[in-house]
């Protein structure tokens, strides 16, 4: 299988999760690996491995593996990845125009459900799919939310003209080397680009089931997996 990297975003240090779109029918495609194990930094191409924002991969052979609602999981071996090429910016936004939805729903299905004000979430073990793009309506305002106590967090107030969010930002390219400090320069690099109006296309996904607080059950929080200008739609990780 074929895939051209679309989504790339950082876990906890030393690991991170990609997906991609299948290069025959425009399908998104998550690889993983048996028993819940993590991908490791070491498979980024900043650190001598395949994975990169535009990349076009050979997984090999794939297996998949779709649960509620990550119907998009496929289990993958790394050792058999090739990368193949990285694909022109003017062809990896067309691919995005051409996967990319106006609203949330589109992507998500009535089981996308708000939580609090501008939160969103699907109950676990439910829901048609996990991954997505949006073409949003209006601009974006992105920035490093803080809080006493809590560490940095890297936030995206975006719209889709009936939903209005404000999300967590998981985008790799935003992070420092470590993958947990926010990277304030490129974050106002690019708030600056998107305060300007430069078009975005947003890929946003599903988290794994958890709780967000001691009194809630686990749900699928939706949150933004990497923001991608049509400027710069390639803009690659740092290897610092």
């Amino acid at each position: 299988m074929r895939i051209v990297i679309h989504h790339l975003t950082r876990m906890q240090a030393g690991f991170f999760c990609a997906a991609g779109i299948d290069w025959s029918n425009g399908a998104h495609v998550r690889p993983v690996l048996p028993n819940h194990q993590r991908l490791e930094t070491r498979l980024l191409e900043c650190h001598g491995g395949p994975f990169e924002i535009g990349a076009l991969l050979d997984l090999g052979e794939v297996t998949p593996r779709p649960s509620a609602p990550e119907s998009e999981d496929h289990l993958f071996d790394p050792r058999r990845v090739r990368r193949l090429e990285r694909v022109r910016p003017e062809l990896f936004w067309k691919a995005l125009q051409r996967i990319a939805k106006s609203t949330f729903r589109e992507i998500f299905g009535e089981d996308l459900q708000r939580v609090g004000i501008r939160k969103f979430a699907v109950e676990a073990g439910k829901g048609c799919r996990s991954l997505g793009c949006l073409a949003p309506n209006g601009r974006l305002a992105l920035r490093v939310a803080e809080a006493p106590g809590k560490p940095p967090r890297v936030q995206l107030q975006v719209s889709d003209g009936n939903l209005a969010a404000d999300l967590s930002v998981t985008d790799i390219r935003l992070y420092g080397g470590d993958h947990v400090t926010p990277d304030r320069k490129r974050i106002d690099q690019v708030a600056g680009r998107l305060s300007a109006g430069v078009p975005a296309i947003i890929a946003v996904g599903l988290t794994r089931p958890f709780a967000a607080s001691l009194d809630q059950d686990p749900m699928h929080w939706l949150q933004v997996n990497n923001i991608h200008l049509e400027d710069n739609p390639v803009s690659r990780l740092s290897s610092g």
